[in-house]
């Protein structure tokens, strides 16, 4: 969603990894992140929240 020069970007996200001892791990999550457009036209990120808005 984005308006004139501020974006909202949510993603759902999943991480999965094997612990050295050889367990599965598994987490998964929704960003909540913010970012700006500067004068150049470039969006530049203003807010990460990778746990989003829990």
């Amino acid at each position: 969603m984005a308006g004139a020069d501020i974006a909202l970007i949510s993603e759902e996200w999943t991480l999965e990894v094997t612990t050295p001892d050889g367990n599965r791990k598994k987490a998964t999550g929704t960003t909540a992140n913010v970012a700006r457009r500067g004068q150049d036209g470039t969006w530049r990120m203003a807010i990460l929240n990778p746990l989003g808005t829990a």
